[in-house]
């Protein structure tokens, strides 16, 4: 059964039916709560429309000994439906959020110099130095790749095709060795569902007490560890790889994750690290490592955003409140990363182009204002970076 609004419903005959494809239904099928995925995915289409034909599909909800259970679902989206108002205002339907030329530009310029480089790298004998410069911009051009066409595709950013962008969100986790599929799974539908309580699979995302207790050090010292085992060794982007693969080969053995396609995919890539030599290899993964990391550290870890945690009823409240932007004055990285650096905003729009974030990002900070929600931004990387060890740091005092 599917739980939507605190009701149960069977969509089962409906998934082959729907629009956005079969994958998120099947997937969502058992989930504790639905209802933030089809808000969030149906903000900018006829919300009215598409509850009134979920009707057929309701099933009473009915305890062990057939008494009614009573419904006591109570996440609110009135602020949520207030702010989406405003932003109908630039984007008015569904197809007006999707990738503009723009970022079509944008990612077949990066896509062609990123295969061009590869073609180099692989079939030239260059030395070592000139390898691992080669290594290093390809890699930067690799993260670009992934918050650009990963990440947007498995939000269903790119097209109102929901075919073009699975295939996208395929080729591009299997190239960067991770899964489309449990990807989908703890990214897509977890995170994003439950942002910021204990059923986020990214809550605890930088706690490693269970590894190495290191409370008893200085912070700067618990510092340095933290960013050697995040951003180096073995890297939060590498460390996600081998924990994908760890949970469908042994948490879920019954299902397949790796089709072949995926494993070719994989392959390649691996290969593609083994012809380039080892010390650019190294260098390759370590860059991914470091920009991976950058990027993604200042998203719910921040320490206002710690200070502004909030789980009550208010569902875009509870976006605002437990995500967090920064840099968003510079135009150019959140070209190049895809718009991760607008958090806030992807939370409220997730399957929004990254593209727009920008211009809808002075809207949202106004709406917070005059509905006195608190609106986390730190203005460089530096002050994130501050905030973040600050939250770190705060959390294991506790």
């Amino acid at each position: 059964m599917w739980k939507l609004y605190g009701k149960s419903y069977d969509l089962t005959s409906f998934a082959q039916h729907h629009p956005g494809g079969a994958e998120i239904i099947e997937k969502t099928k058992g989930l504790e709560d639905c209802t933030a995925l089809f808000e969030s995915y149906h903000a900018f289409s006829d919300l009215e429309s598409i509850k009134q034909s979920l009707d057929k599909y309701e099933k009473p909800l009915v305890a062990d000994d057939d008494t009614v259970i009573v419904n006591t679902y109570n996440t609110d989206f009135t602020t949520y439906y207030k702010l989406i108002e405003k932003i109908k205002e630039v984007f008015p339907d569904r197809a007006s959020v999707k990738a503009p030329p723009s970022w079509y530009l944008f990612v077949s310029v990066i896509g062609c110099a990123y295969m061009y480089l590869l073609y180099h790298m692989i079939m030239n004998t260059h030395h070592a130095f000139l390898q691992c410069i080669l290594a290093f911009i390809s890699s930067t051009m690799e993260v670009s790749l992934l918050f650009n066409i990963l990440h947007d595709s498995s939000h269903y950013a790119i097209t109102t095709d929901y075919k073009v962008n699975t295939a996208f969100s395929i080729i591009s986790q299997s190239w960067t060795i991770w899964n489309h599929s449990i990807w989908y799974l703890h990214h897509v539908i977890l995170h994003h569902s439950f942002t910021g309580d204990e059923q986020d699979p990214d809550k605890y995302l930088y706690e490693y007490a269970h590894m190495i207790d290191i409370s008893h050090l200085s912070p700067s010292t618990q510092h340095l560890i933290n960013t050697i085992i995040f951003a180096f060794f073995p890297g939060q982007h590498t460390l996600q790889s081998f924990l994908y693969a760890k949970r469908a080969f042994n948490k879920y053995t019954t299902h397949k994750y790796y089709c072949t396609t995926e494993l070719a995919i994989i392959f390649c890539k691996i290969l593609f690290l083994c012809r380039i030599g080892i010390l650019p290899a190294i260098f390759y993964v370590l860059n991914l490592n470091v920009l991976y990391y950058i990027n993604i550290f200042p998203n719910h870890d921040l320490y206002d955003t710690y200070n502004n945690h909030y789980d009550g009823p208010d569902w875009a409240k509870r976006q605002i409140c437990n995500s967090g932007n920064f840099a968003n004055q510079y135009k150019w990285w959140s070209m190049i990363f895809g718009g991760i650096n607008h958090q806030i905003e992807h939370h409220l729009f997730p399957n929004m182009s990254n593209h727009h974030y920008p211009t809808i990002a002075p809207i949202v900070k106004k709406f917070c204002q005059d509905n006195d929600l608190p609106y986390v931004h730190e203005p460089t990387l530096e002050s994130a970076y501050q905030s973040f060890m600050k939250r770190i740091v705060a959390k294991k005092e506790q």
